[in-house]
């Protein structure tokens, strides 16, 4: 829609050549009056000041000369008619808005139903509604051109942000996609260390496990609550004796912090900073607690860091 409504001030800006509307008055004696006449039926409406009539005074100063005088060479030929085009241009953008408003509606109406947040969209959909006539077999009627002009102050959906979508379940299963598409694309590429295959391994686990849980519509909607819930029965089963159990609730335990993120994107700071914390008690209370020493550093050792198993801590 905007590079149609800037395509068309541009179009006309350059058609309205000055040297080229001169020479064609020159060659034909009646083309200024044909010209006021054709300018005024595409823009719909009387030209303002400054087209056909001098510019008002402004200031103390003088009146200036109307910007299409020079056609009669009683004035100097100027370079460009940027009061003359925005005229003109209007009327074309008048029709342009009535035809592309109903697709703009249509689809953020669309947007609505998939889950997306209304905000100003739903607002603008209500304002195209109260816009067009109602009744009738298209539940989409073309705006009036005459309501165009207002019917585009009132769209204001590109004001809208992908920060205002954090929660919904459009969002959170794009994002948990996206980590997962990411850490696979480096898991199979060549850039990482091999020492570090087993830690891509693991993520790549635990983010495709977030994307396919986020596929579910109560997880997709509420992603911070089903994360933390995640997040405990992976530290619950990380406990198990059995090494396969608890292999697998670590993997779970990443896979509810992606979701946690992806639900708090607008805290990520926090939710960084609460990992490290966790992650930080966790290791200090390796120290002390034999049950967590023996899970929690042989598995740094031998799967997440094996490169940091000659370190003296290990």
């Amino acid at each position: 829609m905007w590079g149609r409504l800037d395509g068309a001030g541009w179009l006309v800006h350059m058609l309205l050549d000055p040297q080229r509307l001169r020479l064609l008055a020159k060659q034909d004696p009646d083309f200024p009056e044909r010209l006021k006449s054709e300018l005024r039926d595409i823009a719909g409406e009387d030209p303002p000041p400054g087209v056909w009539d001098s510019f008002p005074p402004q200031g103390g100063s003088e009146a200036m000369p109307a910007e299409l005088a020079f056609l009669d060479g009683s004035v100097p030929t100027p370079t460009n008619l940027p009061t003359t085009a925005m005229w003109v241009a209007g009327g074309l953008q008048c029709h342009i808005a009535a035809e592309e408003l109903v697709h703009v509606a249509k689809k953020a109406d669309e947007d609505a139903e998939n889950g997306y947040k209304k905000g100003a969209a739903q607002a603008f959909i209500s304002t195209y509604r109260n816009t067009v006539s109602a009744g009738g077999s298209d539940p989409w009627p073309v705006v009036p051109a005459d309501r165009a002009k207002d019917l585009l102050q009132a769209c204001k959906v590109s004001a809208e942000r992908l920060e205002q979508e954090v929660g919904t379940a459009k969002l959170t299963q794009t994002m948990t996609k996206a980590a997962a598409v990411t850490i696979m694309t480096v898991d199979q590429g060549r850039a990482a260390r091999s020492s570090l295959r087993p830690l891509l391994s693991g993520t790549r686990t635990a983010t495709m496990l977030a994307y396919r849980a986020a596929g579910v519509g109560p997880v997709a909607r509420f992603p911070v609550l089903a994360g933390l819930a995640v997040v405990a029965a992976g530290a619950l089963a990380s406990t198990s004796t059995l090494s396969v159990v608890s292999t697998v609730g670590l993997g779970v335990v990443l896979a509810g912090m992606v979701l946690v993120a992806a639900g708090a994107a607008r805290r990520i700071g926090l939710v960084l900073a609460t990992i490290a914390l966790v992650a930080g008690v966790a290791l200090a209370a390796g120290g002390v607690i034999p049950a967590v020493r023996e899970r929690l550093f042989p598995w740094l050792k031998n799967d997440a860091v094996p490169f940091l198993a000659k370190h003296p801590a290990f």
